[in-house]
């Protein structure tokens, strides 16, 4: 699939401070485009969600991910945040790789520094040649595809 983030990688992708990426249910066609950017004292990430059709600056703010790796969401109740609440559960909970149930894409720019993606390696992994470097010396557990 072009663009489409591995399984194993995705929790650096989204924690990168500049990702934009969207998840696609296989079962429901359903679709939500979320930005995670990393705050000014890089202690948390504000996520937000794909809102509008302008896909620059129509995001709504819908929670954070904590110090500690949790989410915590503005409301529970609507369907981005249970989402995105979801996938961050099974990405920090269950081993199991949900790439049956769902298709997670970026948007063809580094999710570390927002550089637009030209080689084919950069595009396959979701972060620029330098980026990639620096996030796997952060998170030396992932096995990178």
């Amino acid at each position: 699939m072009k663009n489409e983030i591995h399984w194993e990688n995705l929790k650096a992708f989204i924690t990168a401070g500049r990702a934009i990426f969207t998840v696609t249910s296989k079962v429901t066609e359903n679709r939500f485009t979320f930005r995670v950017t990393m705050s000014k004292s890089k202690k948390f990430f504000y996520v937000d969600v794909l809102v509008g059709r302008d896909n620059t600056k129509d995001y709504k703010y819908i929670g954070y991910i904590g110090k500690n790796e949790a989410f915590y969401p503005t409301h529970a109740d609507r369907p981005s945040v249970t989402a995105f609440s979801w996938l961050w559960s099974k990405i920090n909970l269950e081993p199991d790789n949900p790439s049956r149930l769902i298709e997670i894409r970026h948007e063809g720019k580094c999710a570390r520094c927002g550089r637009k993606l030209t080689v084919p390696e950069s595009i396959d992994s979701g972060f620029g040649p330098e980026c990639v470097n620096i996030v796997k010396q952060k998170n030396p557990e992932v096995v990178w595809m």
